[in-house]
């Protein structure tokens, strides 16, 4: 089981370590990732028709038992992984137990029994254990993913690398210096409550986020205001600090309470040099590169 919130780098350990396995032995990692409880358990397990007594294989029946053939001459040697992307919890996973036990064996409502073969392996892909009995836990080995160990900067770096390939080096620096100005000091407000030297209450969101999704809802925003790059976008930190300001405010202060959007906008107002009564007033004009009124922006109805 590999667990850990959204973000903190689940699937790309479990990618990275089926391409390293594939590079170390020369034997192709297939991965079937599932989510079971995006279906109901009998669109997973199958289900027997109790009239005709015909039996239909369910998604994980479907794909166990193709990934756990008995092997043949003329089959390809493959390892192959099952990936259950979604929350553990005793309605589904209570059938799994002996699968993941000794004898490694999973029993369908139709009597069939389908081993589990050494070359499959079954991994959990999981934010957290709080639904799951101990009668699962006991039979898993765990790997816990800490999401500070990763954090939200290389995304950040990622996407100032790959995106300014067509923009010149003084908008890439610009945007690294807004991002040190501006990101870690909010990210500290909100999840933290650091008010500079002071310890306030943190804000709330109305869903839940984490710090990696605002920085990457922050990127994703600024890429749909940047002007293209023959259209001359503004360059330096002091033209490209409006539009910074509005991507910040609707990413990263987009989904506060209401309550807690003033102390936002005061918060970043006192880190910013613009004098905007409220950002959320306001948005960014890309002709004229300032923020203005919402109002003045919209059609007459």
């Amino acid at each position: 089981m590999i667990v850990g919130p959204t973000g903190a780098g689940k699937s790309v350990i479990i990618n990275t370590l089926a391409q390293a396995l594939k590079d170390e032995t020369d034997i192709p990692t297939e991965i079937a990732t599932m989510n079971p409880k995006s279906i109901t358990t009998t669109e997973l397990y199958g289900i027997l028709d109790p009239d005709t007594r015909d039996w239909t294989d369910g998604l994980l029946s479907k794909t166990f038992k193709a990934l756990n053939k008995p092997m043949t001459p003329d089959m390809k040697v493959t390892r192959n992984w099952i990936v259950y992307d979604g929350d553990v919890d005793a309605i589904w996973v209570e059938n799994m137990n002996s699968v993941m036990d000794d004898n490694r064996i999973l029993t369908l409502t139709n009597g069939d029994r389908i081993t589990l073969q050494k070359r499959t392996v079954m991994l959990f892909e999981v934010f957290d254990l709080q639904y799951a009995s101990p009668a699962t836990i006991s039979r898993c080995g765990m790997v816990y993913v800490d999401p500070k160990n990763l954090g939200y900067t290389p995304f950040y770096e990622k996407w100032l690398s790959e995106k300014f390939i067509t923009y010149n080096e003084t908008m890439r620096d610009s945007l690294k210096e807004l991002f040190q100005k501006y990101v870690p000091p909010i990210m500290d407000r909100i999840f933290e409550g650091l008010a500079g030297e002071e310890l306030v209450e943190p804000l709330k969101f109305i869903t839940a986020r984490t710090n990696l999704n605002l920085v990457e809802q922050l990127c994703k925003l600024f890429d749909c205001v940047l002007a293209a790059p023959e259209d001359n976008p503004p360059m330096d930190t002091s033209e490209l600090e409006r539009p910074y300001l509005f991507c910040l405010t609707w990413s990263m202060g987009a989904c506060l309470v209401y309550e807690d959007r003033e102390k936002f906008n005061v918060f970043v107002g006192q880190l910013a040099s613009l004098s905007v009564q409220n950002l959320y007033d306001v948005c960014y004009d890309m002709k004229s590169n300032n923020l203005d009124a919402w109002e003045r922006n919209m059609a007459s109805f």
